[in-house]
């Protein structure tokens, strides 16, 4: 079985659909960003962590926009944007509005608007049903392709391309980091973030969490370096969120409820909390621009 269906089986499943859309924020798929000054609760209120688990969401939503707006800034004309792995595209609404917002206020300042488009992929049938809906009710101009964003079938190319915690799932990576070159135009901007090995861990460290998704390896920070030259892209920044991780996997693990059709969820949140705890695994923001 390939690492496309493999993806799409995980995420067809209805009992993984519900607990994204139950404990996950509700839009979104993705690791959040807690505040600085946050404490975990080992017993605290199941309903107020479910908010706290919406706010570091929404928080990584806005620290993705941010990088987004600083390239938008020292640029002009019309930006195209392309989200890879985009789930249920909570991001990409939260871009959209915030770009809106940010072009009425140019506008009020009588400041060029910058105009954007942006594009949504993800290989889950499922995702890409909901993400659909979810543009359709709340009225957002954002296309969704149900298709690999490994093999982009139209030579459309984007200024931006970001992705949240989906290039775990690919194994060809340098497949990936060559795709993403072919589909960025001169001097655009990558930002991903992905969960990473540290610099201390091996294979036999960390297998149960590779059979649990159903991938071959995780990289590390030189190596996604190191991918990335190879295809042109030069490495700008990065930004380490290992305390949020390990905050958001725990929060997840205090609310869900222990039934059996929830047994291998808790045991993959175990896993994660695991190794994270142990020093093996973090989580990244990547900045990679290409060459000119």
């Amino acid at each position: 079985m390939n690492e496309d269906q493999i993806t799409k089986d995980y995420y067809a499943n209805t009992n993984t659909t519900q607990f994204y859309l139950d404990l996950w924020g509700g839009d979104s798929i993705h690791i959040g960003l807690y505040a600085d000054d946050y404490k975990y609760d080992l017993l605290g209120d199941k309903d107020i962590k479910k908010e706290e688990i919406k706010d570091a969401i929404d928080r990584k939503k806005d620290y993705m926009y941010k990088f987004i707006k600083l390239y938008m800034n020292n640029e002009n004309g019309k930006f195209v944007i392309a989200d890879f792995g985009s789930g249920y595209g909570g991001t990409s609404r939260y871009i959209y509005d915030s770009l809106k917002k940010y072009n009425k206020r140019k506008k009020y300042l009588n400041l060029a608007k910058r105009r954007f488009d942006i594009d949504c992929f993800d290989i889950s049938l499922d995702n890409c049903i909901i993400n659909t809906r979810k543009n359709i009710l709340e009225n957002y101009d954002i296309p969704v392709y149900n298709i690999s964003f490994l093999e982009i079938p139209f030579s459309k190319k984007y200024n931006i391309i970001y992705s949240e915690d989906s290039f775990i799932h690919i194994n060809n990576r340098l497949g990936l980091f060559k795709q993403i070159n072919d589909k960025m135009l001169t001097d655009g901007i990558l930002i991903f973030s992905d969960i990473i090995l540290s610099d201390n861990c091996n294979y036999n460290d960390i297998c149960e969490v590779y059979d649990r998704v159903n991938i071959k390896k995780l990289e590390t920070h030189d190596s996604y370096v190191e991918i990335a030259t190879l295809n042109n892209l030069v490495y700008v920044n990065s930004y380490e969120y290992k305390e949020s991780m390990l905050y958001h996997y725990k929060n997840i693990r205090d609310i869900i409820d222990e039934t059996d059709n929830n047994k291998n969820i808790i045991e993959g949140l175990d896993n994660w909390i695991k190794h994270i705890n142990l020093g093996n695994i973090t989580s990244k923001i990547f900045i990679f621009k290409k060459k000119i």
